[in-house]
């Protein structure tokens, strides 16, 4: 039985992540998905975030499934497992069979057939969630909020999936019922943001509405609408650069700087870009250096950036902010919104 492509790939990428060498949302915009037809690119993505965000509790399954503790495994298996038990409990559209046997598939892919029993028995004892389905794909209504109050087991879940010292520190900051509210919120599938790089924002959300696709407006950044329909991506303001994907809270950290036209601008720990794309249009003219330590990040990011006016000078450059920087100017602006 060949494996989807999709699911193979949501596999490299979590491999990658999990071995520290990439971040997954440079994998997620390489060439290489963006080559996948639009379904599968939007079910890479679901795999890749969803499992990173649940992994916590993915891996309290395994060992609760397995009656073995989560270092039996080799690395490559573990990885199958959380893919796996993510679709079975979590994604409504993907049928258990499937998600079992392209999941014995990727074990013998992985050079790990002897695995592949053990992993058919876990995941044949793996149930759905009906109920955390709903919740966490729902967006943030006020009843999706309530949920915990209503399913203490989906409160459990969501706890178990953030890191120990995480949890901790948001108790002792906030209180134990904060910090499991908090827990519960950070883990839904958030909605899809844009930000209006290009035009007025009422014309361009007029122009989206009658291309079918339904927006709102943001709560706090004044260039943000949310997406409630619709593919953007499909949009005539899409495809002449009048729209990016951002989320509202990276728009806000952007607006803080504000930079002023003529002005220099240096964004550190710049890749992906997302924030010196803000940056490089509220500018218009001056000089915006955006800089990394990775070049393969660079790279990614200098495919995935527009080309932006003349009278804006953008360059890109690797070097460790940890150290003295290198430039002979001052700037006016810094941003460093480090990872």
């Amino acid at each position: 039985m060949p494996i989807s492509r999709s699911r193979e790939a949501a596999y490299q990428i979590l491999r990658r992540v999990e071995s520290g060498r990439a971040f997954a949302v440079d994998l997620l915009q390489t060439e290489q998905i963006s080559k996948l037809r639009e379904v599968d690119r939007r079910l890479v993505t679901e795999l890749v975030m969803g499992v990173l965000r649940w992994r916590g509790d993915l891996d309290f399954r395994i060992e609760r499934l397995s009656g073995k503790p989560l270092d039996y495994f080799d690395p490559e298996v573990a990885t199958v497992l959380r893919l796996s038990i993510y679709q079975i409990r979590l994604l409504e559209k993907i049928p258990k069979a499937a998600a079992v046997n392209e999941a014995v598939e990727l074990v013998k892919a992985a050079r790990k057939r002897s695995a592949a029993g053990l992993v058919n028995a876990v995941l044949r004892k793996c149930e759905p969630a009906p109920n955390l389905r709903g919740a966490a794909h729902q967006g943030l209504t006020e009843q999706v909020r309530d949920w915990p109050r209503r399913d203490p087991e989906a409160l459990e879940s969501a706890c178990r999936s953030l890191p120990p010292w995480l949890l901790e520190r948001w108790e002792r900051h906030f209180g134990p019922e904060a910090a499991r509210s908090l827990a519960w919120l950070t883990l839904l599938t958030p909605p899809t943001t844009l930000r209006v790089a290009g035009g007025a924002p009422e014309e361009i959300a007029s122009e989206l509405t009658r291309e079918g696709i339904g927006v709102r407006r943001g709560k706090c950044a004044p260039q943000a609408w949310v997406v409630e329909s619709g593919d953007v991506r499909s949009s005539q303001a899409w495809r002449e650069g009048c729209i990016a994907i951002q989320d509202e809270a990276s728009q806000l950290v952007g607006a803080l700087v504000a930079p002023e036209r003529g002005q220099r601008v240096l964004d550190l720990c710049a890749a992906p870009g997302t924030k010196t794309a803000q940056l490089a249009s509220a500018l218009g003219s001056g000089t915006l250096v955006a800089s990394d330590l990775s070049v393969r990040r660079l790279r990614t990011m200098a495919r995935l950036l527009r080309p932006f006016p003349d009278p804006l000078r953008l360059h890109l450059v690797r070097l460790d902010a940890t150290r003295s920087l290198p430039f002979g100017v001052e700037f006016e602006r810094i941003l460093v919104d480090a990872p």
